[in-house]
């Protein structure tokens, strides 16, 4: 364990070095990167029980490091396997979701929307990203209700990037890429740029670590309470009790895969050979959290359709923001593209398998 600190700090410093509390402003610290730093080791001893007995002893380190890359990545090394949160992401993420609920035509029943500004005025800022030592940005709420909810959600999406990551190393993904070295992990930016070979489709594998993390967070919002605050905010927006932690991951989903897009686009379409959609992600994370939903608690279309509603009102903003008009027949499109990826994905499952370090499956439930 010690020669794998020792070599995950190496790996951090080569990043700029962790994350302080003295590099942020206190209420980011507190609201997103200490429960953050919290979750990963949460994950840890959760699942270490779960690893099949040639992975039980091999650590798993995690940092959140001074990069300005708008970056996650998991990485082999020699002792140990390593999983780096650049603070570049946090910015953009932050950043992003401002902007989104700095928009009064999002989700405007949230607090004071009438505060906010038209998105002719806000969709230019959506690439900026937040100061996180002065806990500024060009746009933010200027409501303080739609501040912490946007706050909130930010950390909710640092938490799927964080079981993402870890859905790489559980699902033995490193051991379908040929010579993976400690330089070339799943980086989720530089597969965009320069595609990795690998013996499944890139997309595939990502679909699976996004499972990974749809999987364990179904469970995780099954249980969590919303506290009374939360949900008074939300009140007006969600009638069904069941969908208050739902919908916040269902959002935190959708902002973080736009975010980690180097070319962020409106279009659901699925190619196999490459990078998924980032609304192609969002669409096919909650819609299998849904689907996981329905399996345990039976249909119930209303609750489903409440959930929906959110993700067809971040498209629409984000449609407005590349000055796209959305058709009527998006979302059955988005659906259509959705089994495209479970077909593709049938042939490949057994390669998973064949990999995965832990004792039980996390794969779709569903089948075509």
């Amino acid at each position: 364990m010690k020669a794998g600190i020792e070599e995950h700090e190496g790996i951090a410093n080569a990043y700029g070095g962790n994350v302080e509390k003295s590099d942020t402003h206190v209420a980011i610290w507190d609201i997103m990167i200490e429960p953050t730093l919290q979750v990963a080791s949460i994950i840890r001893q959760v699942w270490r029980p779960k690893l099949l007995d040639i992975w039980a002893n091999r650590p798993v380190l995690m940092s959140i490091v001074n990069s300005l890359d708008v970056n996650a990545v998991a990485m082999p090394g020699k002792e140990a396997d390593h999983i780096l949160i650049c603070k570049g992401l946090i910015e953009h993420l932050l950043g992003y979701a401002w902007v989104l609920f700095g928009t009064r035509e999002f989700l405007p029943n949230i607090g004071d929307s009438k505060k906010e500004q038209s998105i002719d005025h806000t969709a230019k800022y959506f690439d900026q990203r937040a100061n996180l030592k002065t806990g500024a940005a060009f746009v933010a709420p200027i409501c303080h209700s739609r501040q912490l909810i946007s706050s909130l959600i930010v950390s909710h999406a640092l938490n799927i990037a964080l079981l993402h990551e870890y859905g790489h190393i559980f699902g033995g993904h490193f051991q379908l890429l040929p010579d993976i070295n400690i330089s070339a992990g799943l980086d989720e930016l530089s597969v965009q740029r320069t595609p990795l070979p690998s013996e499944v489709p890139l997309s595939i594998i990502e679909w699976d670590a996004d499972c990974f993390a749809s999987n364990y967070l179904f469970y995780l919002q099954g249980n969590m309470n919303v506290v009374d605050g939360v949900r008074s905010l939300l009140s007006a927006t969600v009638k069904n009790p069941d969908n208050y932690s739902m919908i916040l991951w269902s959002l935190a989903c959708h902002i973080l895969f736009r975010s980690i897009s180097i070319n962020p686009t409106d279009t659901y379409t699925f190619n196999p050979l490459q990078y998924p959609s980032p609304p192609l992600r969002g669409f096919n994370f909650y819609s299998d959290m849904l689907l996981r939903r329905r399996s345990v608690q039976g249909d119930n279309k209303d609750r489903d359709i409440e959930v929906m509603k959110i993700a067809v009102m971040v498209d629409m903003v984000c449609a407005k923001r590349f000055r796209v008009q959305q058709n009527e027949d998006w979302f059955s499109n988005a659906g259509e593209e959705n089994i495209k990826m479970m077909k593709a994905y049938v042939p490949q499952r057994q390669k998973l398998e064949a990999v995965r370090r832990i004792c039980e499956s996390w794969r779709p439930i569903y089948r075509l």
